[in-house]
């Protein structure tokens, strides 16, 4: 999805800044690729303390919990995981919309548990790595911005095209 607003101000307790993505048109289906594009975006923050500083902190703490979510979602509900196959293995477990979470169903085994930690760990770590190679291949621009995220924040979406051009483009697929 197009970026709408960057900034690097804290809000609340939880995000120390934030990209802001909003849909073109309103979507209620995604696809995969689709995910693990947004995956690799939500990896980003993480990925660009290892970049510029050559170490990590707990300024992602937020984004890691958004990444494990959705990648648990691909992997547990939607069925996007290509060793476990087209299946859903969640349970709800309350409702979902009031923050509980989604829960692997008691029905499966240690090893279908096994198989699933080691999927999303495979995602997560992918769509990290996509994000440390996009960051190191532009690191001229996100100096750039960082740069001009000092003077001028939040920045929206006309000022970041006329400062970085026209999209880097899409992530690549992991």
């Amino acid at each position: 999805d197009p970026v709408h607003r960057v900034t690097i101000v804290p809000r609340g307790d939880a995000a120390l800044g934030y990209t802001l993505s909003i849909p073109e048109e309103d979507k209620h289906l995604y696809t995969k690729d689709e995910l693990l594009q947004r995956l690799t975006g939500i990896m980003g923050g993480r990925a660009a303390e290892e970049v510029v500083f050559g170490e990590v902190s707990t300024g992602a703490y937020d984004d890691l919990r958004k990444a494990t979510d959705l990648a648990k979602r691909m992997v547990v509900s939607y069925g996007m995981s290509e060793l476990i196959g087209p299946i859903n293995l969640s349970q709800e477990n309350g409702n979902v919309f009031l923050g509980q979470d989604l829960v692997l169903n008691k029905e499966h085994s240690e090893e279908m548990s096994s198989l699933v930690d080691k999927e999303i760990k495979g995602l997560i770590e992918a769509c990290y790595g996509n994000a440390v190679q996009l960051l190191r291949k532009h690191i001229d621009l996100l100096h750039k911005l960082a740069k001009k995220l000092l003077e001028v924040d939040p920045m929206e979406a006309e000022q970041l095209e006329a400062l970085l051009g026209p999209a880097v483009g899409k992530a690549p697929k992991p």
